[in-house]
């Protein structure tokens, strides 16, 4: 609430976060993420790396440090997140004599988000240049729904949980690809869930990149078995954060941004994964794993 940022303080973390900034952008990972969101939206909204340019980095000012804190930081716009082993009563109340007294302040509009529309995106295949490992990486995008967050959920679990995962076990323990991953990406904006293979020869690309497809777009129904051992695999994950505070406050964080400052949707949430049922299910995942939303990357390794 009584930061003093005084000029001599700009100058040294500017150059701290082009660092920040360096180190993140240094991995294969990182530049898809920016290229891919960059063909979906172009240079505005999500296409805008958070971090933003080295030339927005650089060029920042003062004064525009101060009018963002002073507009941004109140009370009213923040969560205190507490977590491990404390007394409530002695905690709430040192909460309440630190926080009640500051003052709430009235918060800008937040823009609108524009709407994900695939029909618009003219680069559905690119190559990244980065890391040491050949991959193909399928990437599904869709606007979101209930169901469909609930669905993509359950991908990591069914397609390269090991040993069960449908694509590890068509494609790892058959010896054609090192590893598989998939990695649902779920917001209130968009969704996105990336299906990767990773290999050694480049040659194998074509090869790899149309099994990747079949096995994902192709693949049999799954059934009510399948879906019981996600949800078992699911909840001793659940069970297994629930005993680190440290997780239960990265969860906690994350429920609040999503969730628009309810965290206890986190657990509705999660009830209703376990009540979730297979016609549900492959009704949303024969939804998103179509060709008209699939994208295709592919990282190259580099010399250094």
């Amino acid at each position: 609430n009584n930061l003093v940022i005084k000029k001599e303080h700009v100058l040294p973390e500017i150059e701290i976060v082009k660092r920040e900034r360096e180190v993140r952008m240094d991995k294969a990972p990182a530049l898809m993420i920016d290229r891919l969101l960059k063909n979906l939206y172009g240079e505005k909204s999500f296409g805008r790396m958070p971090i933003g340019s080295l030339e927005e980095i650089k060029a920042i000012q003062l004064p525009e440090i101060i009018e963002y804190y002073q507009r941004w930081y109140a009370p009213n716009n923040a969560a205190l997140i507490i977590t491990g082993k404390f007394d409530k009563e002695i905690v709430l109340k040192q909460v309440d004599q630190t926080f009640s007294p500051l003052p709430a302040k009235t918060l800008p509009e937040v823009s609108q988000q524009p709407t994900l529309n695939l029909s618009q995106v003219g680069e559905r295949s690119f190559i990244v240049q980065k890391g040491q490992e050949y991959s193909t990486q399928l990437i599904y995008a869709v606007n979101p729904n209930h169901q469909l967050k609930q669905a993509l959920t359950f991908v990591p679990y069914l397609y390269s949980f090991q040993p069960t995962g449908l694509l590890y076990k068509q494609m790892v323990m058959t010896g054609d690809v090192n590893s598989v991953s998939a990695s649902p990406w779920i917001t209130n904006d968009f969704n996105i869930v990336y299906m990767e293979a990773s290999y050694s020869n480049p040659s194998d690309k074509d090869k790899i990149t149309s099994q990747l497809i079949q096995q994902v777009e192709s693949t049999p129904k799954v059934d009510q078995k399948q879906l019981q051992r996600a949800k078992k695999q699911m909840k001793n994950a659940h069970e297994q954060m629930l005993m680190d505070s440290n997780a239960v406050s990265s969860m906690l964080g994350g429920a609040l941004i999503q969730e628009n400052g309810d965290w206890q949707q986190y657990f509705k949430q999660y009830q209703a994964l376990q009540n979730f049922n297979v016609v549900d299910l492959n009704r949303e995942l024969k939804t998103i794993f179509n060709p008209s939303q699939r994208l295709v990357t592919y990282i190259e390794p580099t010399p250094y």
